[in-house]
């Protein structure tokens, strides 16, 4: 009889979750709840509101994907892991689905209620049989634990990250440009498919190319909420989620370890600030990392079926079974990829190389890896073909000099610029002021990158708790393959950020995947009551540094005393949106806005064309053409434009960076346009000292 490897403790059939086992998430929840309220009732107010919306997007996805479990064919499996993986495979799958059908024209606001209701209903009906029948199920005396009540130390780190989301788009933070990229892309890429009803090739909007798995569930809460700047927080919920599922998603994996070692794991990860500075931006690295971190885990789950292998039969499964999670890692990391390009070099391809440290002949590891990369490929299929669709390229704007697409707005001259602006030599030697980029000098200075974004980052964002657990984690006796794969992992993504990225602090939140996981090996260490209580310490002490520094960092950026509401943007009342309460609320409802340098077009009411600095700029052809006023009117008027917003002080932000902005468009022209009677300027309402850097002028008749 083959027994089944993957399934290492006694089979039992609990009737369920106990009181005893759901206590601390009560008491946990309790605690949220009571302190945002306490700290803002707005903030309380916004967390229900969109808090249910982004639910309604969420729940609905992971409850569903219950059913798709079974069909991964890895039979009888502990309670976490079917609620883990049901949530990766729905979730992932409901952004492809809003992508297919987004690219037919289908974003009917009835049409996706029905559908998240069908998908609930359908979760409902599974959710019974995995909550009842778990043949892993927790032992009584894992329920009397008094670890376990550490969970509720990530209870002030979770009030941040809820206060830091119910702040609209824009808001937070300085490093970011204030979500400079949210407003550009993120979000009001997802706003542009909603009005228009249909997701397609943006000419002016290279960013439109990337894949969007987590900007897909924005549109859709747009679409439940049919409004797009109110959907802003909703969008935060839908990030501030996705921080939740990782820190599950990281005590899934820690538990591969030990018990004690999943709980460390998602304290380790629950506890950096980085998950806290997301939730205040609706990008897609929360999605990323809990995608990524369902990868690694499962990598951890398939190294620990052959360690469980005892005889000829065992192995046999064992090598079945280690095949088939490889396979759930490669669809995770490609779901990964799914929501960003870096993950395909600092997750989807370390996963598959850690394929290759199996207990296992080399052709059979080589097998693993292409297993993992193989469905790796096909979960990130649809980003790529419907960019092969639209643009020629799979991957564009990447590689375009390979695939020399051209698609409208697009030509070998963006591809040009677009290569010279990211490249990493490019960009340190215009930092160092040495043209030999990879020189003794820029080695040193990627050092001092390391030190200054990972180790001693100035915010502490991943915390000094994560060094030390995943220190000493490593070091915890016995090191095993697990260990070195977790090790693989971490070293592909800091040589991947170090020689292939522009050193953002941001880009490498990613290896707190390998860390958090390392961190929990550290619970192997805690044998004893004495080093349970140092162990118990260093997390209290570890946490609340992470805390303090992330309160720090919160109150310098925040508004003092108030939750911002979308309203300070949209309707000019934050400092360098001034110039929005004379668009929005001044000119006619059918008004149409060229607008030229600012490329933030998500706070605008009125209809607006903008070109981001890559995209070939249809005005500044026209003008290379011909400058002349008449000609300038006559294209401008043959477009239906009735007004030009000119941002100056961001066209001379991009022309002092590596970015660069046309010569083409300068004082000069607009002068000539206004000597001529072409435009006239309109007064704005702007303090003195933006009152020149942002200028709107109407079309004359």
């Amino acid at each position: 009889m083959t027994a089944r490897p993957h399934n290492t403790t006694p089979a039992a059939t609990p009737p369920g979750p106990s009181l005893a086992a759901a206590s601390v998430p009560l008491a946990l929840a309790a605690i949220v709840l009571v302190g945002t309220g306490t700290c803002s009732l707005y903030a309380f107010a916004t967390l229900v509101f969109d808090g249910a919306l982004a639910a309604a997007v969420m729940l609905p996805a992971a409850l569903a994907g219950l059913w798709l479990v079974p069909l991964l064919g890895l039979g009888d499996l502990p309670r976490r892991w079917r609620v883990l993986l049901g949530a990766a495979l729905g979730i992932g799958i409901l952004g492809l689905f809003v992508l297919a059908l987004g690219c037919a024209g289908v974003l009917s606001r009835g049409l996706w209620i029905g559908i998240l209701c069908a998908m609930f209903l359908a979760g409902a009906i599974r959710v019974r049989s995995v909550l009842v029948a778990n043949t892993a199920c927790a032992s009584a005396k894992a329920h009397h634990d008094a670890m376990r009540w550490l969970w509720l130390l990530l209870a002030p780190m979770l009030v941040l990250g809820i206060l830091s989301a119910v702040h609209a788009p824009g808001f937070l933070w300085a490093e970011e440009g204030w979500g400079y990229d949210v407003l550009e892309y993120h979000l009001e890429l997802p706003k542009e498919y909603h009005t228009a009803g249909v997701i397609a090739y943006t000419p002016h909007n290279v960013y439109g190319n990337f894949p969007a798995n987590v900007e897909m569930l924005y549109l859709l809460g747009m679409v439940l909420l049919d409004d797009d700047m109110e959907a802003g927080t909703t969008a935060h919920m839908i990030h501030l989620s996705f921080a939740l599922l990782t820190v599950f998603a990281a005590y899934v994996g820690g538990r591969e370890w030990s018990r004690r070692g999943g709980l460390v794991a998602a304290l380790a990860m629950g506890s950096a600030g980085w998950l806290v500075y997301f939730s205040g931006m609706a990008y897609v690295e929360n999605g990323l990392l809990f995608f990524g971190t369902v990868a690694a885990a499962a990598v951890l789950r398939a190294f620990r079926t052959q360690d469980a292998s005892t005889c000829e039969n065992d192995q046999a499964s064992a090598d079945k079974y280690c095949g088939r999670w490889f396979a759930v890692a490669g669809i995770c990391a490609g779901l990964a990829c799914g929501c960003k390009y870096t993950a395909i070099p600092m997750i989807a391809v370390p996963v598959a190389l850690a394929a290759l440290l199996t207990r296992e002949r080399f052709s059979r590891r080589v097998r693993f890896a292409c297993t993992a990369a193989i469905t790796a490929v096909i979960a990130f299929s649809p980003w790529a073909i419907k960019n092969l669709a639209m643009t020629g390229n799979p991957v564009f704007p990447l590689a375009n000099s390979v695939f020399q697409a051209e698609p409208e707005g697009w030509g070998m001259a963006e591809s040009a610029h677009w290569d010279q602006s990211h490249d990493v030599r490019s960009e340190l030697s215009r930092q160092r002021g040495n043209d030999e980029a990879y020189s003794a000098s820029a080695i040193l200075y990627r050092v001092e990158k390391v030190w200054d974004h990972i180790l001693r980052d100035k915010y502490a964002r991943f915390g000094p708790l994560l060094f030390v657990l995943a220190l000493f984690g490593y070091f915890a006796s016995p090191r095993d393959r697990r260990t070195n794969a977790l090790v693989l992992i971490l070293v592909v993504q800091l040589l991947v950020w170090l020689f292939a990225t522009h050193l953002y602090a941001r880009f490498a939140a990613v290896m707190l995947i390998p860390l958090t996981l390392l961190a929990g090996r550290c619970a192997f260490a805690a044998t004893s009551t004495l080093r349970t209580a140092a162990l118990a310490g260093v997390i209290f002490a570890g946490v609340g540094l992470s805390f303090v520094e992330t309160l720090r960092l919160y109150r310098t950026e925040s508004l003092p005393g108030a939750i911002a509401p979308a309203s300070l943007i949209y309707e000019g009342k934050l400092p360098g949106y001034e110039h929005l309460v004379t668009i929005n609320r001044e000119l006619p409802k059918d008004a149409h806005l060229l607008v030229l340098g600012d490329a933030k077009g998500f706070y605008y009411d009125r209809k607006i064309d903008y070109c981001v600095v890559f995209n070939r700029n249809p005005f500044v052809e026209a003008i290379k053409q011909d400058s002349r006023p008449q000609f300038v009117a006559a294209w401008l008027r043959e477009r239906g434009y009735t007004h030009l917003l000119v941002d100056q002080s961001e066209i001379n932000r991009l022309r002092s960076s590596a970015y660069g902005f046309p010569p083409e468009v300068n004082d000069q022209l607009f002068e000539s346009l206004e000597e001529s009677g072409v435009i006239r300027r309109v007064t704005m309402a702007l303090p003195p000292r933006t009152s020149t850097s942002k200028r709107l002028y109407e079309m004359q008749p």
